[in-house]
């Protein structure tokens, strides 16, 4: 998969509301890894899904560390120098120097390292506690999908698979990532990218067969098929504020995600 041109407009578009964030990145080394709800932007932009029932005001990304942690600090160096305020309780959220009614506020400037023996000392260097699982990041960049010279974002399951497991750790809180699930699958469907997911499902299981597990043990749940665990009646609320009145339609475009690729 290959973004079109509009991600030229979207990096435009972002600098808006980012001074600076184009440029900076582009001038690091450094893989840069678009996670959370922004990457929906993106798949919208590629026609993978439709147009966004919501838009975000944070961008969360993740630094790849190839040998220090220095190149971690330098890029956070970067955006403070270009005016960005350290959040005072969260220190790896940077927030923009232009307060604007819309668009993005702030930046989650995060980092996963290429070492697993290093996770404690990354887990340091962003301020996240113990419980910080680089796991899903891992199993999303596999497949990633570029977008400029060092800037990718996952490839849809992935993505569901850090939403899945953002929800998990705090599921009151992070209902709306339960939503955004089903706002990726309903639009694949849609936009009839679905069965295009095959392969990339069966490439993603052959990396790693436990998390592709949970990830079906999910989908089933909210399709109904497969227990309650993961269930749109308790995001109810938070579909309806996206436009989504039909839980058992929502229920049927992934059953149907499920029969195009294969399970």
């Amino acid at each position: 998969m290959k973004l079109n041109k509009d991600y030229e407009v979207w990096l435009r578009e972002t600098d808006l509301y980012l001074p600076n964030f184009s440029k900076i990145l582009t001038q690091v080394n450094n893989e840069i890894f678009l996670i959370g709800a922004v990457v929906l932007n993106l798949y919208s932009r590629m026609n993978l899904i439709g147009t966004l029932t919501r838009q975000t005001g944070d961008i969360d990304m993740s630094v790849g560390l190839i040998s220090d942690t220095k190149e971690y600090t330098d890029l956070k160096d970067a955006f403070l120098s270009a005016g960005y305020i350290q959040d005072d309780r969260l220190k790896y959220r940077l927030h923009t120097p232009q307060k604007h009614a819309q668009g993005f506020s702030y930046i989650d400037l995060l980092a996963h390292p290429k070492n697993h023996k290093d996770k404690l000392r990354v887990q340091n260097l962003i301020g996240v506690g113990p419980e910080w699982s680089f796991d899903e990041i891992y199993f999303s960049l596999h497949e990633k999908i570029k977008i400029l010279k060092n800037i990718f974002i996952p490839n849809p399951i992935g993505f569901i698979a850090l939403k899945m497991a953002s929800y998990d750790h705090n599921p009151t809180e992070r209902q709306r990532d339960l939503v955004d699930i089903s706002e990726v699958i309903d639009g694949l469907v849609k936009q009839n990218h679905s069965s295009d997911m095959k392969q990339i499902w069966k490439k993603m299981a052959a990396h790693n067969g436990s998390m592709i597990k949970q990830v079906s043990k999910m989908l089933k749940s909210l399709s109904g098929e497969m227990g309650t665990q993961y269930d749109f009646d308790d995001v109810e609320q938070e579909l309806l504020g996206r436009g989504y009145d039909d839980i058992g339609l929502l229920r049927r475009m992934i059953v149907q995600f499920l029969e195009d690729i294969g399970l």
